[in-house]
């Protein structure tokens, strides 16, 4: 009698380029998933595990030009495939273009460190109200004129009373975001403010490198914090070079 070996794909992986927005191709990251077989690679970026049986996996990716990553990925109650975005920031042995504006310092080692731009207007905005009470909660409307890949990336939202991050996990529909938790608070579709959030992990020597871009500015003004151990705090970056930050207490 012949066996017959079933193979179903569990989870599929789809790493992002957080600079650039888009897919990362070929062998430039390793994903894996501690005693699982290594996935199957696609072309096109996709990263397939078959026949995972464990509710929760945990998510590794090492890699030469981007900083590594580790992510906690519930697959229960998920229908198969269950695909996951995985926005990765690329560390200083990246390419960087030319005029590329990037940020260098220091931090405890695993602490995320986010940057806020605050000298521009954002070009997202609220399409609709946001209510957290309502059954839609867990969904944001939001105008994304260039339309980017949001799925994975930070936003700050605020108003004249309150402000606090969010993160977009998908879409189901092209203005309809999906939220990994339903905000706060109630907002406004005016008066809110909606700013892209640049954000990377200290690594294991406690560095951190981030290209943030080149918005043709000579020097723009931003926030800066360092999540759980420093509130956020105003500097200047200027445009097109490497600027070196160091956190001074009481400066």
């Amino acid at each position: 009698m012949q066996d017959i070996v079933s193979f179903h794909a569990s989870l599929v992986v789809f790493p992002v380029d957080d600079f650039t927005g888009k897919p990362i191709t070929g062998n430039k990251v390793r994903l894996f998933i501690p005693g699982q077989k290594p996935p199957l690679i696609k072309p096109d970026g996709y990263y397939v595990f078959i026949n995972l049986t464990e509710p929760k996996v945990v998510l590794h990716c090492e890699s030469g030009l981007y900083h590594p990553r580790s992510e906690g990925i519930s697959l229960e109650g998920k229908e198969e495939p269950f695909v996951f975005m995985l926005r990765l920031s690329p560390n200083a042995s990246y390419p960087v273009p030319a005029g590329t504006t990037c940020v260098a310092g220091t931090a405890a080692t695993g602490k995320r460190v986010r940057f806020q731009c605050m000298d521009r207007d954002s070009t997202y905005k609220l399409l609709y109200e946001y209510q957290r009470t309502k059954e839609n909660g867990s969904y944001i409307s939001l105008y994304n004129p260039e339309n980017r890949q949001l799925a994975g990336k930070t936003f700050l939202i605020r108003d004249k009373k309150n402000q606090e991050y969010f993160t977009i996990t998908g879409t189901d529909e092209e203005e309809w975001c999906r939220l990994a938790e339903p905000l706060q608070h109630d907002y406004k579709k005016v008066g809110s403010i909606i700013f892209p959030v640049y954000e990377v992990c200290a690594n294991e020597a406690g560095n951190f490198f981030l290209l943030i871009g080149n918005g043709g500015l000579t020097e723009t003004s931003w926030f800066w914090e360092i999540e759980g151990e420093r509130e956020a705090r105003e500097i200047t970056l200027k445009s097109g070079q490497i600027n070196s930050l160091i956190w001074k207490e009481g400066v």
